[in-house]
């Protein structure tokens, strides 16, 4: 019997074309030439390394596509149109169109004939069967089609080539943070739930404002020029002229050069005259020019031991009017400026940031009002405590609002060192040009500010990992969003301000249960006017399994989204004593050359070849060719498990129980 086959190109955020498709664009707007020459660039640009499936494509004995992608004639065939693809297409063999439209079969170059067929894709199906024999069909597209065909479980092979497009990264949330490879799960279920509140971030950003706040009191500095006093105005200048963007501890070098330039315009000059002059350091009737003269003294005299040629210049004034650079490097140098500016905008760690707010209930009291004293209470721990999975969202929210405390030594640390490699640029250049001899002076080109450039390697510091992931993108795609909090929602969409999202996730398999619709999921964490699209076929999960798996999620979940099963592989779930699983798996084994097996649910167990143990968390996304899912024992005392519980140990089972493509054999450890 013949094997219906899909090979289908899409880009990593599952497009297959573009839009406005025109007679000279068939992908339309494709990011390329319209002919879908980046979207197929493997088959073509790398033909010599993909020759085996390219030549199983050409091989198939029929095709299937719509009308779509025959061409961009709709309605009625009232124009001579046979395709992109000229008088001799690539397919050399019968081509099936869907259509609403009949039309006569179209003769072309090379063995291929259209068949245009208009009574469904199972009619197209039947021919294609009939003119292919044994070999195999092809579904060309395009995408409507193939999900047509999908739904209607048609398909036996879906191959599909995604398009890892420039720009792309793939990660999960424990990238995008410095601590995310040492933290481990949160073990109290009321911790994490107040963690995973969509609020925490603002928590975050609340203990950080808190270090943005200009003094109330002036400040008064000592500097060689008497007394300074900076007010709240130069503050709130100075703070203002950073980027709003800008994280915190980036916007420190601006706010600091803002600082500087105001004291400076202060210190140099006020209504004209120096402003040392006006702080009295040199008044009028000492050491000011008017004072000499006052007192008759020639200009060209000397002055107290100091002529011309010696100007008394001790803190950069010339010609009455302090030199803006001495400044500067005075205020920072030679006065508090530095310390004090430190206390008004601090250097920030991110982690302490998130730190004090489990170790200060006040602080955190403060930064997240709509908690009780008892859950304040609840979310304190040791300041040496580790980080949690939970504690991702936090740690994130100051990451990006603080910014990278490293950032600026990195900087100066790689500036410094390309300064020095380019001074021994500059050594060698020189000697290279002292020893020509040459008529020409051909090294002398090395002086030339283009090929200087060119030489120069330096592009700035490396990026950390965590910088590179750290956005925006113009596009995410969320797998397992399921399982996401409002929190970790958040560290999503700081990344994507379009709110541009391609989301997968099944409600059914969300371990901290979803009462709500994903639409109203997704407008809660600021994506409104969701498009939805319901998994309704499942290709995978055996009929027999299905039909045991879906009662126990609909127990907790009455309008989960369980898609029908369309496998039906004729074996049975078993059910077995606890103690008879090594006697099940070995013969398995014995019969099933290859494949894999996994035990589930069951911590003695430590797994051998070909057969694994994990527990339902870890074998969520997994699939195996049979599944021994151990059933939990009963509860110690008795005891009836909570809402968040039940809904827990629900999704559990029903994971575990659809990880088999095969068999399933549940294990009852209660029996002999």
């Amino acid at each position: 019997m013949s094997t219906v086959i899909v090979n289908q190109t899409i880009t990593a955020d599952g497009y297959a074309a573009g839009i406005d498709q025109t007679e000279e664009r068939p992908f339309g707007q494709d990011g390329g030439d319209g002919w879908g020459d980046r979207l197929h660039a493997w088959m073509f640009d790398q033909g010599d390394e993909n020759r085996a499936e390219a030549d199983q494509m050409a091989g198939a004995r029929a095709h299937i596509m719509g009308r779509n992608m025959f061409g961009p004639v709709r309605g009625e065939w009232d124009r001579d149109w046979n395709g992109w693809w000229g008088d001799n297409p690539p397919f050399h063999a019968p081509v099936f169109v869907l259509s609403h439209h009949a039309r006569e079969p179209q003769l072309m170059e090379g063995g291929t004939i259209y068949h245009f067929v208009t009574d469904g894709i199972e009619s197209a199906l039947a021919q294609a069967r009939e003119a292919a024999g044994d070999g195999e069909i092809s579904i060309q597209g395009g995408a409507d089609t193939i999900n047509q065909y999908l739904a209607a479980g048609l398909v036996d092979e879906l191959r599909l080539h995604i398009l890892g497009e420039e720009g792309v990264r793939t990660c999960t949330l424990t990238d995008l943070v410095p601590e995310g490879t040492e933290a481990a799960r949160e073990a109290d279920r009321r911790i994490a739930l107040l963690k995973g509140d969509g609020r925490m971030p603002g928590a975050v950003e609340a203990a950080i404002r808190l270090s943005e706040r200009p003094p109330s009191r002036p400040t008064v500095l000592d500097t060689p020029w008497g007394e300074l006093s900076i007010g709240q105005r130069e503050w709130v200048e100075a703070l203002g002229a950073a980027d709003p963007a800008a994280p915190h501890n980036d916007a420190r070098a601006e706010i600091w050069e803002a600082l500087l330039d105001i004291l400076v315009a202060i210190l140099s000059t006020r209504t004209g005259e120096s402003e040392a002059v006006r702080h009295g350091r040199w008044s009028a009737e000492g050491w000011g020019d008017a004072g000499w003269r006052d007192a008759g003294w020639d200009d060209d005299a000397p002055r107290r031991g100091f002529d011309d040629e010696e100007e008394f210049d001790a803190y950069g004034l010339s010609g009455g009017r302090a030199d803006a650079d001495a400044i500067r490097r005075s205020l920072t140098a030679d006065t508090d400026l530095p310390t004090v500016f430190d206390t008004v905008w601090p250097l920030l760690d991110p982690a302490a940031i998130v730190r004090s707010l489990w170790t200060f209930p006040a602080l955190l009291l403060r930064c997240a009002p709509w908690l009780t004293a008892e859950q304040a209470a609840l979310l304190q721990r040791s300041p040496s405590g580790p980080w949690t999975v939970s504690d991702f969202p936090l740690l994130d929210a100051a990451l990006q609002r603080a910014g990278d405390p490293e950032r600026d030594r990195r900087r100066h640390t790689e500036a410094a060192r390309a300064a020095a490699d380019r001074a021994v640029m500059d050594e060698v250049i020189h000697d290279l040009i002292a020893t020509d001899d040459s008529d020409l002076k051909t090294m002398s080109i090395l002086r030339g500010q283009d090929l200087r450039a060119a030489l120069d390697t330096y592009t700035g510091p490396a990026a950390s990992s965590t910088d590179l992931l750290a956005g925006p993108f113009a596009h995410i795609i969320v797998d397992e969003a399921q399982e996401l909090t409002p929190a970790e929602w958040a560290m999503i969409t700081r990344r994507v301000p379009s709110r541009s999202l391609t989301v997968v996730g099944d409600r059914a398999q969300a371990r901290r249960g979803f009462p709500e619709s994903w639409t109203e999921r997704l407008a809660e964490v600021g994506s409104p006017g969701a498009t939805v699209a319901t998994l309704s076929v499942n290709y995978r999960t055996p009929v027999a399994v299905m039909e045991q798996a879906e009662p126990v999620i609909r127990a907790v979940l009455p309008d989960a989204n369980v898609p029908t099963s369309i496998r039906d592989n004729g074996i049975p779930v078993r059910h077995a004593p606890a103690t008879d699983r090594d006697r099940i798996f070995r013969a398995w084994l014995d019969a099933h050359p290859e494949g894999t097996a996994c035990v589930i649910g069951d911590d003695a167990f430590a797994g051998m070849p070909r057969v694994r143990s994990l527990s339902a968390a870890e074998a969520k996304g997994l699939e195996f060719d049979l599944v021994l899912l151990v059933e939990p024992g009963p509860r110690h005392g008795g005891t009836t498990p909570d809402r968040a519980a039940a809904i827990e140990a629900a999704v559990d089972r029903y994971v575990a129980m659809t990880r088999t493509t095969g068999e399933l054999v549940i294990l009852d450890p209660t029996e002999c």
